[in-house]
């Protein structure tokens, strides 16, 4: 960690905070312990607003384009309260540090997105990223019927720039022949169909590549060479020399929370993401029913220490529960009505045994249903309506006469 926040092309150069942050954060996520990671963000905001509410507003300059704070409800953890800055970069560094601190903190987020992007997810996130750094100039490219795409994945037209693209999973090169292979033959296809070509870039997403990728490569060098046509790398160090010339907006699309709170939510099982998308439709279009069995039961609330703030909201969300009840009954397989409440009672279990309280439980049960960022599409109350039919019946949480019938007597 100490070496990536002072590599060596910055040997001699002061520490700052906000790096050591900054990596504790990518070493978190890096690790897949994204509530944990969440969390440190979080605390760092706050403290950040302590801080900055002994010291005084910050001058102008550092207040423009910075994040104005953050609530601690779920529902209003926005994009632009999170990460407006970068991955929790926080006012009082913003006065201290200027816009370099704001670079540091979105390096290691385009370090995650490009970990976490492979195959046609990295493709897409090479044409977005060269499509809003070079607007009007760069053309994105897509495989047309049996004609495919001519070895190009996209195309720089005031350079004649030709980007083939390869994204490892996670870093890692499997198939490594099947990926030399292509290498080669795509740039000998790209030599052939695209006359205009005058450097060829194969672009990926790899830390260090594999020796027999680096023969791959110098054998495309040389007959680049031969040809008159430059050929480069574009991989990790690449993207972040060229992050200086997107503009925050950009970088929020492109690598900001919100993206990966939206792929967290894409990795749910799909059976989970179907529950969610039917409730949504039908909280859009029914009332809640009001009735007896729509009240919560206090003592379930008290017997298992739920905080305040959740105990209102299943109460507002309690009308609702017997719409999800019917949904997952009325499933047309057979998977889903064992599905959901099973994966419910496994995250409950698991995030129990890491010692989060009932307030932490539900904020990080309802954040992997609903996303971390409210996109206010419905999906907000449709996980709280799920969430409070969960606990209803007992899938989530304890009911405390089953536990005292349970309990061994004297």
């Amino acid at each position: 960690m100490i070496a990536h926040a002072n590599p060596a092309s910055d040997a001699g150069r002061t520490f700052h905070t906000g790096d050591i942050q900054g990596q504790a954060e990518l070493a978190l996520m890096r690790g897949g312990h994204h509530r944990v990671a969440r969390a440190y963000v979080l605390n760092r905001k706050e403290r950040a607003k302590e801080r900055a509410s002994t010291r005084g507003p910050p001058h102008v300059g550092a207040v423009a384009g910075t994040a104005e704070g953050i609530n601690h409800s779920v529902r209003s953890v926005t994009c632009g309260t999170l990460c407006r800055r970068g991955l929790g970069n926080t006012l009082a560094e913003a006065a201290e540090g200027g816009g370099a601190v704001s670079m540091r903190q979105w390096k290691p987020m385009l370090e995650l997105k490009l970990r976490r992007s492979d195959g046609k997810a990295f493709q897409d996130f090479v044409a977005d990223f060269l499509s809003r750094l070079y607007p009007d100039d760069f053309i994105r490219v897509r495989p047309h019927g049996p004609r495919g795409d001519g070895g190009m994945d996209g195309f720089r037209l005031s350079t004649g720039t030709l980007y083939q693209c390869y994204g490892a999973r996670e870093g890692y090169v499997h198939a490594i022949d099947d990926v030399c292979r292509k290498l080669v033959n795509d740039f000998h296809t790209a030599r052939t169909k695209t006359p205009e070509m005058r450097q060829w870039l194969f672009t990926h997403n790899l830390t260090d590549l594999p020796r027999p990728l680096v023969d791959a490569y110098l054998e495309v060098e040389r007959a680049g060479a031969a040809a008159g046509i430059g050929v480069g790398l574009h991989g990790p160090q690449k993207f972040r020399d060229l992050l200086s010339g997107l503009d925050e907006d950009d970088l929020e699309d492109l690598i900001g929370i919100g993206v990966y709170s939206a792929d967290d939510v894409e990795r749910l099982p799909e059976t989970v993401n179907i529950i969610i998308r039917r409730v949504i439709e039908e909280l859009d279009g029914l009332p809640p029913r009001y009735d007896d069995k729509s009240r919560p039961p206090v003592e379930k609330f008290d017997f298992n220490l739920i905080p305040p703030r959740w105990r209102s909201n299943f109460i507002s969300y309690y009308p609702h529960s017997q719409t999800v009840k019917d949904l997952v009954a009325t499933a047309s397989d057979v998977v889903t009505p064992i599905a959901l409440p099973e994966f419910m009672r496994m995250r409950y279990t698991a995030l129990r045994a890491e010692g989060f309280d009932a307030g932490g439980i539900l904020k990080f049960m309802h954040e992997e249903l609903a996303g971390y960022v409210n996109e206010y599409d419905g999906r907000y109350e449709a996980a709280m309506a799920v969430l409070a039919c969960m606990f209803e019946s007992c899938v989530i949480f304890e009911d405390k006469k089953a536990v005292a019938e349970t309990e061994p007597t004297g």
